[in-house]
């Protein structure tokens, strides 16, 4: 039986036939274009399911409507698809999946910006006629997105006329799946030696210079005879230490506890001694790397300097120029 839908007020009513079979209250747009695009948000799993049974040729479309669902949860282990949009459209109508995918809550070594490139270009590279792109870290007038940096990755499907709807978005779905467990899976395997060391929030003005010091404990591991290449990583407001290495997961925990020594020297000073001696080898080096970070302590102290300095010149002149604005100099 034909589908159709009709404007009733600020409602959109869907009817099969000459019956409403359900109606929601509709949110209108105007593009740039003029084209007016009404919105059905989050209308429910029955109403959905009910108007997703049909073929789009048996849906009669007088002008543009977005109907948008809130996909449930598909498996612990996968991120679920959080929203379904169906575009229908006189020319083109298409559905289209939404994830989004927190760096907060992100459990892997390669960061959630890494996965989406990369299925996107899975997807890009396949003969799937499924689409994939993705959007920047999303971004409120106060910052964050309720304070989470997040990235939302999109795949969309042109809606064929002869088929069911929900036919179609299963084997969307299915192909979704396909490539986030393939994207998983090249991915773990090109990071399978990395290891993730430790996550810190350093104050912006120092994150760049902490970083630094940070990077240098790939040296500090060469003292011990390991060679690891160390790299840091800024995600929001995090910065992420990461080693690479070949070496087995006790090396792995060793390095863990080196790690700690290290970050420990800027304040080694203010630390109980040590209750083993060192050998002599364990002194020089500890002396070198002690005489570095003295040497950071520095460089981190002229800058500072340097910003008062600056800070109080520009008082001075601001100073200036509100006693020639008042002629009061």
């Amino acid at each position: 039986m034909e589908i159709s839908y009709r404007f009733n007020g600020d409602q959109v009513e869907v009817l099969m036939g000459a019956k409403v079979m359900f109606a929601d209250e509709s949110i209108i747009e105007e593009s740039s274009d003029s084209i007016v695009l009404y919105h059905l948000d989050f209308i429910s799993k029955e109403n959905f399911d009910r108007f997703t049974s049909s073929k789009l040729k048996d849906i009669e479309v007088p002008t543009p409507l977005e109907i948008t669902y809130e996909e449930p949860s598909i498996d612990e282990d996968i991120p679920s698809i959080d929203m379904v949009r169906l575009r229908l459209d006189k020319d083109v109508s298409r559905a289209c999946f939404e994830s989004v995918f927190s760096y907060f809550a992100w459990a892997e070594v390669f960061s959630p910006s890494v996965f989406v490139e990369r299925f996107c270009d899975i997807i890009s590279e396949s003969r799937s006629p499924i689409a994939a792109w993705y959007g920047d870290v999303n971004y409120d007038l106060e910052g964050w997105v309720d304070g989470i940096p997040q990235i939302t990755l999109n795949t969309s499907l042109n809606l064929q006329d002869d088929l069911l709807i929900s036919d179609q978005l299963l084997e969307m779905k299915t192909c979704y799946l396909k490539c986030y467990e393939s994207t998983l899976k090249t991915l773990r395997k090109e990071y399978q030696n990395s290891f993730l060391l430790k996550t810190f929030k350093f104050p912006k003005e120092y994150q760049n210079i902490c970083s630094q010091y940070l990077i240098w404990f790939g040296e500090f591991l060469e003292n011990f005879g390991i060679n690891a290449l160390i790299s840091v990583n800024h995600e929001g407001d995090e910065t992420q230490v990461v080693i690479s290495s070949e070496h087995t997961e006790k090396m792995f925990h060793e390095i863990e506890a080196l790690f700690s020594q290290y970050i420990a020297l800027p304040y080694a000073e203010f630390l109980p001694a040590p209750t083993q001696s060192l050998s002599v080898e364990q002194r020089v080096m500890i002396t070198t790397l002690q005489s570095q970070v003295n040497h950071f302590k520095s460089q981190l102290e002229m800058k500072i300097a340097f910003i008062e300095l600056k800070m109080q010149q520009f008082n001075h002149y601001r100073t200036r120029l509100t006693c020639k604005k008042t002629n009061y100099c």
